[in-house]
């Protein structure tokens, strides 16, 4: 029996708990070897085709997931595949990451200062809480007013400048333009948006100009490292 056989037993199992014995009858996975990683694809109905996307890095011991559903079941998929490939029960825990360092507002360049891998970089967008209200904030991006220099503008034209030292307004989500120097592409730079929230981004580890952003994010120590986190089964 190949891993695709059993990779389907266990998720058949599973997904027939959750869904319904019907879902059995459709179920389709297929798993590549490339590069020291393995690829997965799962297929299924339930009103309308499904698709569950699972890669398993190999040297980093880590596991990517695109799915649908709660947090609850995509750490089910994950440690299906996890125990699976590896044997190993999966630890439950997600990246945090610390959005009060780009409330420097002293430092336009903070906390992503000069970095060889990266030509240029500004904020496109943020959100901030402030009084239990979300505001949305959209910048205009040009050469004069690149790294964080539109969004201290606007918050000190705000007067919300000390709100956000003091903790009274905070950026629960920003949106940033990053020109990457990826030496073996033939354009020299890739341009990534990035966007960071308090506990994810959307980093593609498959991509050799995000993993070189991840790295930044954790020398820089916006991301913070690994948090356990309480999962209901």
């Amino acid at each position: 029996i190949g891993i695709n056989d059993e990779l389907r037993d266990k998720f058949k199992e599973y997904l027939e708990a959750i869904i319904g014995s019907s879902v059995g009858v459709s179920l389709e996975v297929k798993t590549l070897k490339h590069d020291n990683m393995y690829f997965t694809n799962i297929n299924y109905r339930d009103a309308g085709v499904k698709n569950i996307s699972l890669v398993y890095m190999r040297e980093l011991g880590e596991v990517m997931l695109k799915a649908t559903g709660s947090k609850e079941t995509q750490f089910a998929y994950a440690e299906i595949y996890m125990k699976k490939l590896t044997g190993y029960a999966m630890d439950y825990k997600e990246l945090s990451y610390d959005l009060e360092t780009f409330v420097n507002l002293d430092d336009k360049k903070a906390p992503l200062q000069d970095n060889a891998n990266v030509s240029v970089w500004a904020v496109k967008s943020v959100k901030v809480l402030s009084d239990r209200n979300t505001i949305n904030f959209s910048f205009k991006l040009s050469d004069e007013e690149k790294y964080m220099q539109s969004m201290h503008n606007t918050f000190s034209n705000l007067n919300m400048a000390e709100g956000l030292k003091s903790g009274r307004h905070k950026i629960n989500n920003i949106s940033i333009n990053i020109q990457v120097i990826v030496e073996d592409y033939n354009k020299g730079k890739k341009n990534v948006i990035l966007i960071v929230k308090d506990s994810s981004t959307n980093l593609n580890m498959l991509k050799k100009e995000h993993r070189i952003i991840d790295k930044i994010l954790k020398d820089r120590l916006v991301c913070i490292g690994w948090k356990s986190i309480e999962i209901t089964k």
